[in-house]
Parts: structure tokens; C-alpha cells; sequence
């Protein structure tokens, strides 16, 4: 683009002083006293106008516009207007694209949304399946809740089999068939009884 640039300005300037040659002479001819001053003002004016234009052309090129509206607009007001779009006018469809990225990420947000707002979903479907499902009061079940996570023993449970409740301090051994638990007699005294899983009907922390 500065090459193109420089070509640009060269040829002009190459044609300016070859007009100026020519009006010169011409003058000279016609016994016209001409003001080198003014010659050289307007030369500098024409070069300076030039450049203008160029460059706003250039900063319409860089930013993907049409270059040659902006060096005509450049060069009729020259410096001012490569200056104003030089800090307004944006990159060639940066507005659309800016816009598209924003749409798709809010699509992107709006689909995760919804993504986890199935899995929330179907993690209190399968809860309250879970919650709603009969327990099987067995040996797993109670190896379960035997100990807690840093492996104390938990109690005391209320245990409720064949018509009977029995306040389980602490559950003592799962064995295959049989509940093992330690109770309190009514005189204070600590007891292990056994309890066949397929008696218990309920099992509750007391």
C-alpha cells in the first residue's frame, strides 16, 4: 500500500512540475510576470493536498473501504479529514461481525443454561425417585450407616421389627443374616441382641 502510495505522489508531482514548466513558459512568452512565491505556494498546496488525500485513501485501504472516495474527500480537506477518520472510521464489517460474535455466544450461554438446568432436573428426578424408592433394610444397608465418613460409629438408631422398638446405640457387626446391636437395659446396663434382617420394617436415627 505505501509503495502504491509513493508511486501515486510521484507521477502527480512529476505532472505538477511538468505543468508548472509549461505555464512558465508560457508566461514568459506572453511577457506575464509571474510571482515565484505564489508558483511555489500553490505547488506546495497542490503537493500538500495530495498527500492528504493519499493518506486518508491509505487509512480507507487499511480499514477495508473504498479508498477513492476518501482520497478526493482527503485532498478537499486536507489533513483534517484523514485525521477524523483515522480515529472514527472502523474496520469494513467489524460492527457485523462483532455482532454475530455476540449472538453466538449468548446462543452458547443460553444453551449451556439450558443444558444444566435439564441435568438440576434430572438430578431431583432421580433424587425423589431415589427418596420415593422402598428400602431393603440388609447388610449393605446397614454396613452403610455403621460408620460415618471418618469412621466413627453412629447411633444411637431407632429400630423397629415385628412389632418391636429397640433404641440401637450403635450398630456393633453386620453379619449374613443377622443385625447386631448394642442396647441399654432399663438398668443401665449395655446389651448385644440380634436382629434378623428380614424382621426389620423401619430404621431411623433417634
Amino acid at each position: 500500500m505505501l509503495y502504491i502510495i509513493r508511486e501515486y505522489l510521484t507521477m502527480v508531482l512529476e505532472w505538477l512540475m511538468a505543468k508548472a514548466h509549461f505555464f512558465a513558459g508560457e508566461t514568459a512568452e506572453a511577457d506575464i510576470a509571474l510571482d515565484p512565491f505564489v508558483l511555489i505556494a500553490l505547488i506546495l498546496a497542490a503537493t500538500l493536498a495530495m498527500i492528504s488525500g493519499f493518506w486518508a485513501g491509505s487509512v480507507a485501504a487499511s480499514r477495508r473501504h473504498g479508498m477513492w472516495l476518501h482520497i478526493l474527500l482527503g485532498m478537499v480537506l486536507p489533513f483534517a479529514y484523514p485525521v477524523a477518520i483515522l480515529f472514527t472510521l472502523d474496520l469494513h464489517g467489524a460492527k457485523e461481525r462483532e455482532q454475530a460474535k455476540r449472538e453466538k455466544e449468548e446462543a452458547a450461554k443460553a444453551e449451556q443454561a439450558e443444558r444444566e438446568r435439564v441435568a438440576q432436573l434430572a438430578g431431583r428426578q432421580a433424587k425423589e425417585e431415589e427418596a420415593d424408592a422402598p428400602v431393603s433394610y440388609d447388610r449393605d444397608y446397614f454396613k452403610k450407616i455403621a460408620r460415618d465418613e471418618s469412621g466413627q460409629l453412629t447411633g444411637p438408631w431407632l429400630i423397629r421389627y415385628k412389632d418391636h422398638n429397640v433404641c440401637a446405640l450403635h450398630i456393633v457387626d453386620c453379619l449374613d443374616e443377622v443385625l447386631v446391636v448394642e442396647i441399654e437395659t432399663p438398668g443401665g446396663d449395655r446389651q448385644r441382641i440380634r436382629i434378623r434382617y428380614v424382621l426389620i420394617e423401619s430404621c431411623e436415627k433417634a
